[in-house]
């Protein structure tokens, strides 16, 4: 290894315990937080969705013995709805769909490691609430209204940015989650709901931002829809990516989502463009500098500096994604 890999990789391994220091610092109280920097700083959005992703991170990398883990995971399954769904953030009413697939993976990963049976009861509970979600077309309902007990979907608006309350393309992600809990529990309405998901019209996928993109090209690859993927990246991706690594969260925009733009690189790596990645990496490492905290902030513009026009908050997602593809990049 010449000296300069091994600079680089000691910036890598650097930076990488700074974005997880702030993985851990953002559980509060059982539940993933993003931050608001200030004097002082304040944590904001309890998020149990997220919550779910930093669980399966913690086992999948060995970081499972903190005791904030086994705090969320024991949140999780004090504030799983009846029904086996999740609410979001501050609302109580309403169960999301996509929410609760992204939690079940975390408990999966828990289980997978600990073979601690509650955790595999709770994401049986939480599979389930996706099949009662989920028409014969494989399409799934979105939000469950525990108040009125009425499944909600709403109309995909002209420029498709409500792309978490439609039918939407994203939901394929949750095969991820579905086909780990077959895998465990043996059972093979979950193995069956996921190809529902893999039978989605391909008309249905907006693929303009990246975000949204990004979570169903994951779980298209979780379905082994590998040259699907490579398709839509050639085609939808690498065209709009900048030399300096900078994606636009959707074309024209000023600004990127941090977390779309990291995912695209770890997919990118995935697909065997690690040039292209390593770009991303690049623009995402001086989005990282602009917080103390080792998060990224959630909206970035192309010199890496924060894009305040919507807010300013650190987010735990886009650092935890980012996080991964520093791994990747380091091994």
């Amino acid at each position: 290894m010449e000296l300069w890999e091994i600079f680089m990789r000691l910036e890598n391994n650097s930076l990488l315990t700074k974005a997880e220091h702030f993985l851990m610092s953002c559980i509060r109280g059982g539940t993933a937080h993003s931050l608001v920097p200030g004097e002082p700083s304040t944590w904001v959005k309890p998020y149990p969705e997220v919550t779910g992703y930093l669980v399966s991170y913690f086992f999948e990398y060995g970081k499972y013995r903190e005791r904030v883990v086994g705090e969320a995971l024991d949140k999780l399954i004090e504030i799983q709805h009846p029904s086996g769904g999740y609410a979001s953030f501050y609302d109580k009413d309403n169960l999301y769909s996509f929410d609760t697939g992204q939690i079940m993976h975390g408990l999966l990963s828990a289980y997978q490691v600990t073979r601690c049976e509650k955790y595999l009861a709770s994401a049986r509970r939480a599979g389930d609430f996706l099949l009662s979600m989920q028409l014969p077309t494989g399409l799934m309902f979105p939000i469950y209204d525990t108040k009125n007990n009425a499944k909600i979907v709403y109309k995909k608006s002209k420029d498709g940015s409500n792309w978490g309350s439609t039918f939407s393309y994203i939901q394929v992600k949750n095969a991820e989650g579905l086909l780990c809990l077959y895998k465990h529990a043996k059972e093979k309405k979950y193995f069956k709901a996921a190809q529902q998901l893999a039978n989605l019209k391909v008309s249905r996928a907006d693929y303009r931002y990246t975000h949204p993109l990004a979570y169903y090209l994951e779980g298209l690859m979780a379905l082994d829809q590998i040259e699907q993927v490579k398709k839509i990246i050639k085609q939808n991706i690498l065209p709009r990516l900048k030399s300096n690594g900078f994606i636009s969260y959707y074309p024209g925009a000023k600004y990127a989502y941090v977390s779309g733009s990291v995912q695209m690189g770890i997919l990118l790596w995935k697909m065997g463009y690690r040039d292209q990645a390593t770009q991303i990496l690049g623009w995402a490492k001086i989005v990282q500098t602009n917080s103390e905290s080792g998060g990224l902030y959630q909206y970035a513009l192309p010199s890496g500096m924060p894009d305040y026009s919507i807010h300013g908050e650190v987010n735990s997602w886009g650092t935890k994604y980012y996080a991964e593809l520093l791994r990747l990049v380091v091994n």
